[in-house]
């Protein structure tokens, strides 16, 4: 049997300024206990100023930026065409029978997509005015330099990064009590956001391209709710942007056709097929098609809910799947007359709806189950 060891009593703990002589580079950046706590709780602090009234979840993110994609929609079905017609037959003779059916409102609401992401959230400091003390014109060039400059303090700490725009975009934004002690600048930011907005659907509206893609003959009362419609989602996008850049916090990260995969593969988490193509089920008989067109790309916020701690993970979270126009079937190639309908550009808008409407009835039932374009509302 093997002799114990003898017995040592424990060692007094070694003293500060023992560890000061044996590690002096290591005790330079040493806190005491009630240093590291009082450093703690005041990251903690600096980083909840101000969350009263601005609390989140990323599915509400979800949702809100959902609620573009349902306006948008509506709006296509409402105020587009449908087919294109012969004068864009290079670009409808690639896409599938369903798409070519509906090829004005896949562009248009394309169209949509890209200039809601642009304005709004790429450049996600656009409602500032870059005013001074000395020259209180608009600054155009004021929030493409602060983005720029954010995206300089990303590279260089992410985290620290994300929460300086966070804060940056609260203390702008603060229009309730509880989000800030004064609330006129984020009050005079909001007037500056509804400006805007009204802007870009009037240019928008008046674009020579975007007008190619709707219906022409309109009563004036149309035209007031085609505008009143539009401008009511380009306020649910800013609404989803304050979601996610002042309320979650983080950085987003677009996926279009470039950061996609070449070809469809179903399943995927950053993509899902156009609804044109036909339901979810339908998925495989589509894989490995090439992609033509994104309608809408993949939308990510990373490094959200940044906290401190050596433990902390930075998060990501899909706000949206990009939505892809892929490639007809070979024996699906060449176009024929059939593919064509009557040319109904030329007529009212009422009666360019109801034959819309009705040629969605037919299409309904079809026993490959592709869905003919968005129901009406």
């Amino acid at each position: 049997m093997p002799e114990k060891p003898p017995f040592e009593p424990p060692q007094p703990p070694v003293q500060v300024a023992e560890m000061a002589r044996m590690y002096p580079a290591t005790h330079a950046h040493m806190l005491k206990r009630s240093d590291y706590v009082s450093n703690v709780y005041a990251i903690q602090n600096l980083l909840e100023i101000g969350d009263p009234g601005w609390n989140c979840e990323p599915k509400d993110v979800k949702l809100a930026y959902q609620v573009i994609g349902s306006n948008l929609e509506s709006w296509v079905v409402d105020y587009a065409l449908a087919d294109l017609g012969k004068d864009w037959e290079t670009l409808r003779a690639r896409f599938p029978r369903m798409v070519r059916k509906y090829c004005a409102e896949t562009l248009a609401g394309a169209f949509l997509y890209k200039t809601i992401l642009t304005k709004i959230f790429q450049q996600s400091f656009w409602y500032l005015d870059g005013h001074s003390n000395e020259d209180q014109r608009d600054d155009q060039g004021f929030a493409p330099k602060l983005q720029y400059l954010y995206e300089r303090f990303f590279q260089t700490n992410p985290k620290a990064a994300v929460v300086w725009k966070r804060a940056t975009h609260r203390l702008a934004k603060a229009t309730r009590p509880g989000q800030a002690r004064d609330l006129d600048f984020g009050k005079y930011n909001q007037q500056r956001q509804e400006d805007a907005i009204q802007t870009w659907a009037d240019e928008l509206l008046a674009s020579e391209t975007f007008g190619l893609l709707l219906i022409s003959r309109l009563t004036r009362k149309d035209l007031a709710q085609r505008r009143d419609d539009l401008l009511l989602i380009f306020q649910k996008a800013v609404a989803a942007m304050e979601r996610c850049e002042a309320f979650l916090g983080g950085h987003i990260e677009l996926r279009s056709l470039s950061k996609l995969n070449e070809t469809y593969q179903p399943g995927t988490e950053n993509m899902v097929h156009h609804f044109c193509h036909g339901t979810t089920s339908q998925g495989s008989t589509l894989e490995g098609r090439r992609i033509l067109l994104v309608t809408q790309p993949t939308v990510i916020y990373h490094h959200h809910n940044v906290a401190p701690g050596p433990n902390h993970q930075s998060t990501a979270t899909i706000i949206s799947k990009a939505s892809v126009v892929l490639e007809k079937k070979d024996q699906d190639a060449g176009s024929s007359e059939d593919d064509h309908d009557m040319d109904i550009s030329g007529l009212a808008g009422a009666e360019i709806r109801r034959r819309k409407n009705t040629d969605r009835d037919d299409f309904a039932p079809l026993p490959d189950n592709e869905w003919a374009g968005v129901n009406l509302l």
